[in-house]
């Protein structure tokens, strides 16, 4: 709990931001079962997660149409198979239950999305910030990477090989806000040696703060 409270006061009272607690004892919700595309969000109803959680999800975020997928007991969360890998592209993996969580969310989805399959369902786990897809290097899925490389123009790669045999994937490892106009400056224990090790830093401007994309300075890969 001790955790928690850390972070709930960092986004109330450095960033400025709404916080919306879940009411419900009963309620489990596990941020890697929430997808939201930009327009509408999907909420995976599985061993972490569970319909209380996702209504709690629908509660915060009334002005987006909110539905949920059933994701299969054999599955860690959603986000182990489908993420967000651009405006209205959603990157999937190439496996029989991958294959069914896109169905369903096509079923029940809002809007159309394209998709970006991959051979490897980890290489599916992405993150999309600032026009910018985030995704595992050539070591960690050598099937998929050259197909990042054929499809999308701005990327950045991470080597997080070392966490993810702990089970951890890209999108546990972050957390997304909005752009700050004066950002103050944050406890980190990330130092600069931990950057050139694990991120490709061609793509990020380091003396921002937070290590944020600058995107004038950003060459597209191909």
């Amino acid at each position: 709990m001790f955790k928690v409270a850390v972070i709930r006061q960092t986004l109330r009272k450095e960033l400025g931001l709404k916080i919306a607690e879940i009411d419900k004892e009963q309620a489990t919700l596990d941020g890697g079962d929430v997808l939201w595309t930009g327009k509408e969000i999907f909420v995976g109803v599985s061993k972490r997660t569970n319909i209380m959680g996702a209504q709690a999800v629908a509660k915060a975020f009334p002005e987006y149409p909110t539905m949920t997928v059933m994701v299969p007991n054999e599955a860690l969360h959603l986000k182990s198979y489908i993420t967000v890998a651009g405006k209205d592209v959603l990157a999937v993996g190439k496996s029989r239950i991958a294959q069914q969580l896109l169905q369903s969310i096509s079923e029940s989805a809002t809007y159309s999305y394209k998709t970006l399959t991959l051979e490897e369902d980890t290489a599916a786990n992405t993150v999309f910030a600032n026009n910018v897809v985030v995704h595992q290097s050539d070591n960690m899925i050598p099937k998929s990477f050259p197909i990042f490389e054929n499809k999308l123009d701005t990327r950045v790669t991470c080597d997080f090989s070392e966490i993810a045999k702990a089970d951890g994937c890209l999108s546990s490892l972050c957390l997304l806000i909005t752009k700050i106009k004066h950002p103050k400056n944050f406890i980190t224990t990330l130092q600069d040696d931990d950057l050139q090790k694990h991120v490709n830093l061609d793509y990020l401007d380091t003396s921002s703060p937070g290590g944020t994309i600058n995107r004038s300075t950003m060459s597209k890969k191909k």
